[in-house]
């Protein structure tokens, strides 16, 4: 074998093993399944994503992530839950020194067929407001 072709062999048995195994991922990243909706601010590239509320133990859920490309000074993102049009939960966190942030709100889940939004906005550094986006369930609980 010539030395470039000894060389290349390592580079093709790490190509292999990533195909096979896949490459790690992002674990604040949003899986596949997960169903959001996300709005980014064209001068900051920072994103607000939110995610589909989800249901466990009897509590609804939702969760709103803030994002950007570089770590600011200052983060603060907002999530708060609605039952058919009508707040329910919110909480609002900060975070310093960072480049994402997340909050989580909940409530009791109620009997019946209801319609839950997660609804979020961010704000970064000297107060540059991102944009709200929301994410609704259409499954039946």
């Amino acid at each position: 074998m010539k030395s470039f072709e000894l060389r290349l062999l390592p580079v093709v048995a790490l190509a292999v093993l990533f195909a096979a195994c896949g490459l790690p991922e992002d674990p604040a990243a949003p899986a596949e399944e997960e169903v959001f909706s996300e709005t980014t601010d064209a001068l900051t590239s920072c994103k607000v994503t939110n995610y589909v509320p989800t249901v466990s133990n009897g509590r609804v859920r939702s969760r709103s992530r803030i994002w950007c490309p570089t770590t600011k000074s200052k983060l603060w993102v907002k999530t708060y839950l609605t039952r058919n049009n009508v707040g329910v939960a919110e909480t609002s966190n900060t975070c310093e020194h960072n480049f994402e942030c997340f909050a989580t709100s909940s409530a009791s889940n109620v009997s019946g067929s209801q319609r839950w939004c997660s609804h979020g906005n961010g704000q970064i550094n000297d107060g540059t407001l991102l944009g709200a986006s929301a994410a609704c369930e259409t499954a039946s609980w």
